[in-house]
C-alpha cells in the first residue's frame, strides 16, 4: 500500500470515518483525537504504520496539514504557513495553564484526563503508544497494578501537569519526563538526557477515581546559595566605612560628628 493511502487508512480508522470522507479540509480536532492524549495516539499510530516519528502530528488541524507534514508533499492551498509552523517551532505553553509566582519562584501545573482516552494493550511492552510516551521503569510499575490503564493514566496527567510548570517546558517529549515512586509510595520525577537523569524539586500528587484520572505539581525553585558568614575584619572595615560617611555629611550639614557626645 502506498504511504499516502496507508496515512489514510489510519487516521481514518482512529476517526471512525470512512477513508474517502477524509478531505484536506477534514478538521481533525475532533473528541477523539482532543488533547495531549489524542496527539500521542496519532503519533504512535503514524510511527507503527508508517515508521515515521512527527512530533508535531498532533499538532495538525486538517487531514491536508498532517498529510504534508508526514509526507512531505506539498500542503493544500492556503495552509503552508501553518504546517511549517506546527513542524518547527516548539509548542507554547497556553497562559491559562501555568501559574508562575515570583519572586518567589513557584511554580503549579494541573491535568485531568478521562481514562477512556488511554489505549489499552494486551501487551504493553510492544505498544507503539506506551513505548513513546513512558519509559521501562513506568511501564513496568503499572502493569504490575490492579488497573493499569488508570495508572498509566495518572502518570499522564503527571508528565502534563509538570510541562505545565514551566514554558520552557512545554515541549518536552512525555518520555523525558519520568514518574517514579518515593521509598515511602509517594511519586517523585526527573528529567531523562541520554543515560542521565535529574531530579525535578517537585511535590507531585496522583489520583484516579471511576471515569478520571488528575495529578498537580507545585515546583519550588532551587534555593539560593548560602553566602559566606562574614569574618570579623570585614564587618570592623563596613563599621569604619560607614563612621567616615557619617562623619563627611556631618560636616557638610554643620552638625555634631558622630562621636561628638560619647562622653557626656
Amino acid at each position: 500500500m502506498e504511504p499516502r493511502e496507508q496515512l489514510r487508512e489510519v487516521v481514518a480508522k482512529i476517526l471512525g470515518v470512512r477513508p474517502e470522507e477524509l478531505s484536506d479540509a477534514h478538521p481533525l480536532q475532533s473528541r477523539r483525537l482532543q488533547g495531549s492524549i489524542g496527539a500521542g495516539i496519532l503519533r504512535a499510530a503514524v510511527k507503527r504504520h508508517l515508521a515515521l516519528d512527527c512530533p508535531g502530528a498532533g499538532r495538525c488541524r486538517t487531514y491536508g496539514e498532517l498529510e504534508s507534514l508526514v509526507l512531505g508533499v506539498p500542503p493544500p492551498e492556503g495552509v503552508a504557513i501553518a504546517v511549517a509552523a506546527q513542524a518547527d517551532a516548539p509548542a507554547a505553553a497556553p497562559a491559562w495553564t501555568t501559574v508562575d509566582v515570583a519572586p518567589e519562584g513557584f511554580a503549579c501545573g494541573v491535568d485531568i484526563e478521562v481514562l477512556d482516552r488511554l489505549p489499552q494493550a494486551s501487551d504493553y511492552w510492544e505498544s507503539e503508544f506506551h513505548r513513546l510516551h513512558f519509559t521501562d521503569a513506568e511501564i513496568a510499575y503499572c502493569i504490575t497494578q490492579a488497573d493499569p490503564r488508570a495508572s498509566f493514566a495518572g502518570r499522564w496527567c503527571a508528565k502534563e501537569a509538570i510541562r505545565k510548570c514551566r514554558p520552557e517546558w512545554a515541549s518536552l517529549e512525555m518520555k523525558a519526563i519520568e514518574i517514579l515512586r518515593e521509598d515511602h509510595g509517594g511519586p517523585r520525577a526527573q528529567i531523562r538526557a541520554g543515560s542521565g537523569a535529574t531530579p525535578l524539586p517537585a511535590r507531585i500528587s496522583v489520583s484516579h477515581a471511576d471515569r478520571y484520572a488528575v495529578a498537580i505539581a507545585v515546583l519550588a525553585a532551587p534555593p539560593d546559595p548560602p553566602v559566606p558568614a562574614q569574618t570579623r575584619a570585614e564587618h570592623a572595615m563596613e563599621r569604619v566605612a560607614e563612621e567616615r560617611k557619617r562623619s563627611i555629611w556631618a560636616r557638610v550639614l554643620g552638625l555634631p560628628g558622630p562621636g561628638a557626645h560619647r562622653g557626656a
